[in-house]
């Protein structure tokens, strides 16, 4: 293989500018993640006021939606239970 086309390769430096890339583009995509709510230990309980306010804060749906996705996934639940064998 032809490694010697690869950038960084022949400077003393490289090694070190390729990881403080990784650890940007890490750091940068932790942020991005955490910011959407993907990350986080913090969540609220799903009957409570705070938990039904929370998610609809997060997905940015209103109480109408959250009624009908409340509705479908009692329905999913009720359907796995009638299935099961």
């Amino acid at each position: 293989m032809n490694f010697d086309a690869l950038p960084l390769i022949h400077s003393a430096t490289g090694v070190w500018i390729a990881f403080a890339i990784m650890a940007l583009v890490g750091v940068g995509l932790g942020a991005f993640f955490w910011r959407k709510r993907y990350l986080g230990t913090h969540h609220a309980a799903e009957g409570s006021a705070s938990g039904v306010a929370a998610t609809q804060r997060a997905y940015g749906i209103g109480k109408a939606q959250r009624r009908q996705h409340l509705a479908f996934r009692a329905l999913a639940c009720a359907w796995r239970r009638a299935t099961r064998s």
